[in-house]
């Protein structure tokens, strides 16, 4: 089960936050489903520092060769203000908001 917080961060043992906000690109009204794809960089933090530049793209979650994942990204969109009062519950078919 994994735990999304107000503030839109991923909360799980495995999940360390890494938010770039250069690679926010707008609102994302649902979810289609999910890409997983490899990166040019031999490690996630070589990703994680590509996205410092201003023109970079980059991916919600990335995951380490240890298994470790970083969030990168806000879930569904840029604006964290939708999320206000909320918490969201990701239950592996569906997303709850309370």
């Amino acid at each position: 089960m994994l735990i999304i917080d107000r503030n839109g961060i991923a909360i799980h043992s495995l999940i360390k936050p890494a938010i770039a906000p250069t690679i926010e690109r707008g609102e994302m009204k649902e979810i289609h489903g999910i890409i997983v794809h490899q990166t040019g960089g031999s490690t996630a933090q070589s990703s994680i520092d590509s996205y410092k530049n201003p023109s970079a793209n980059g991916a919600h979650f990335l995951i380490e060769k240890d298994g470790t994942i970083y969030q990168n990204r806000f879930p569904l969109q840029t604006n964290m203000a939708h999320w206000q009062n909320k918490s969201a519950l990701f239950t592996g078919k569906a997303m709850h908001t309370s």
